[in-house]
C-alpha cells in the first residue's frame, strides 16, 4: 500500500474503531481523501464484504475506479475482476465494490452493504433523497458510511458537518491541502496566487465560505454589444455543448464563443432547452449546420452523452463540420476559471440577445445556483 500521511492514518484508526459508524472527511483538494477511501473500499472487498461507492456523476468517481485498478495490480493475478461497463469490482472472496452515479437518486436501490462511500458529498444535488435511499442498505450488517468532500459553500455538506460535531457515532476530520506532505508546497502557493481568495480558502483550505456571488461580479458582465465583430477580426470560433438526455431536470446548452485578435472572448449565441435524445441530436445537427464549417463543435462525450457524439460523428451532413469530443477531467469551478479570469480583466463581451440576461444570472449565481449548464457549455 502507498505511504499515508498522519490524517489518513488517523482516519483508518477511526474506521476500525467499533464505536465509529460514520466518518466525515472535509479535506482540501489533492489531500488524499479519495485515495484513502479507495484503499478502505478495496480492503473490505478483499475480505468478502459489499461496498457501494456513490458519486454525483460517474466522472467524479474516475479517480476511485483508477485507484481500485492500481491496488489490484499489487496482488497476484485473478484475485480481483473488473466489470468496466457496470463499474463493479469482484473479488475471489465474494466481496464487491460497485460505483454508481446518484444523478438520479431514485436509481440508488441496493441490497445490504457493509460500507457506503459517498464521494464529493457537497456536489450531490438531491442529497436528502440520496441519503434516504442509501441508509436502509446499511441496516442488514450495521454497515458504516464514509462521507468525503471538499466544501461547496454552505450547503447540505455544511449542515451535515455542524449537525454531527457532538455525535459520538461520527468521526469528523478537517484537513487543508497544505497539510498533505506529498503535495508540493510551491503548487499550493501558485494556487493561492492564481485563485480568488474565497475560492482558494474553499478548495485548498476546505473552509465553509459563502461563495455565492463571490466568483463572477456583476460589473464584470456589463460589456454587452449589439452586433458581433466582423469575421476577419476573429481568431477562432467554437460552440461547446453541455448535454442532458432528459426532457426534465437539467438543460442541454450549446454556447457559441469567439476569441478576437485582441484576446477578448465574445459570447455570440446560446441554444438552450430540455429535450429528449432524438431532439438533442437534431438540435446539435441543425445548429452545427447553421454555424458553418468555421465553427468547431465541442460535444460532451462522457457516459451516455458519448452516444450523441458517436451519432453525430456518423452524420453525412456534418462531414465538413469540425466535431471534437470533450471529456471533462476537472470539476466545474476549475473549468470556469479561464472564463472568470477573462471577465475579471474586462475581456468578456456578451451579445445583447434574448438569452443574455439568463446567462448573466447563471454566472452570478455560479457555483451555487440551481443550474450551471450555460457556464459549463
Amino acid at each position: 500500500m502507498p505511504k499515508k500521511h498522519k490524517e489518513q492514518i488517523a482516519a483508518t484508526r477511526a474506521y476500525l474503531s467499533p464505536g465509529t459508524r460514520y466518518l466525515l472527511l472535509r479535506w482540501g483538494r489533492r489531500s488524499g481523501k479519495t485515495k484513502w477511501a479507495s484503499e478502505i473500499a478495496f480492503g473490505e472487498a478483499l475480505q468478502g464484504k459489499a461496498v457501494l461507492w456513490l458519486a454525483p456523476e460517474h466522472k467524479h468517481a474516475r479517480e476511485a475506479w483508477r485507484n481500485l485498478h492500481l491496488l489490484a495490480r499489487q496482488l497476484p493475478p485473478g484475485l480481483a475482476q473488473f466489470n468496466e461497463a457496470e463499474k463493479v469490482l469482484k473479488t475471489v472472496s465474494g466481496g464487491m465494490t460497485q460505483i454508481l452515479s446518484v444523478k438520479d437518486p431514485h436509481s440508488v436501490r441496493s441490497v445490504g452493504v457493509h460500507l457506503a462511500v459517498l464521494d464529493e458529498v457537497a456536489f450531490i444535488r438531491h442529497w436528502e433523497e440520496t441519503w434516504q435511499a442509501v441508509r436502509p442498505a446499511l441496516s442488514d450488517y450495521r454497515g458504516k458510511a464514509i462521507f468525503i468532500s471538499t466544501p461547496w459553500g454552505k450547503n447540505h455538506f455544511y449542515d451535515l458537518w455542524v449537525s454531527h460535531e457532538d455525535d459520538p457515532r461520527w468521526w469528523l476530520s478537517h484537513m487543508p491541502s497544505w497539510e498533505n506532505p506529498f503535495l508540493p508546497p510551491d503548487e499550493v502557493e501558485d494556487a493561492r496566487r492564481d485563485l480568488p481568495d474565497l475560492l482558494f480558502r474553499q478548495e485548498y483550505g476546505a473552509e465553509f465560505v459563502d461563495v455565492e456571488g463571490a466568483l463572477f461580479k456583476r460589473e464584470w458582465l456589463m460589456d454587452w454589444a449589439d452586433a458581433a465583430p466582423p469575421k476577419e477580426e476573429l481568431a477562432a470560433q467554437a460552440r461547446g455543448w453541455d448535454i442532458a438526455i432528459s426532457a426534465e431536470g437539467d438543460y442541454t446548452v450549446g454556447a457559441k464563443v469567439a476569441l478576437d485578435k485582441e484576446g477578448r472572448v465574445w459570447v455570440l449565441d446560446v441554444v438552450r432547452g430540455r429535450w429528449d435524445w432524438p431532439t438533442v441530436v437534431e438540435t446539435i445537427r441543425e445548429t452545427a449546420l447553421r454555424d458553418g464549417s468555421e465553427v468547431m463543435q465541442g460535444i460532451e462525450a462522457v457516459g451516455v452523452q458519448k452516444g450523441v457524439w458517436q451519432t453525430l460523428e456518423r452524420e453525412p451532413a456534418l462531414a465538413n463540420t469540425p466535431l471534437f469530443p470533450v471529456q471533462a477531467r476537472t470539476d466545474k469551478v476549475t473549468r470556469a476559471l479561464p472564463l472568470l479570469s477573462r471577465a475579471k480583466a474586462g475581456r468578456l463581451v456578451l451579445l445583447r440577445r434574448g438569452w443574455t440576461q439568463a446567462l448573466v444570472d447563471e454566472l452570478l449565481a455560479f457555483p451555487l445556483g440551481e443550474h450551471d449548464d450555460q457556464v459549463d457549455a
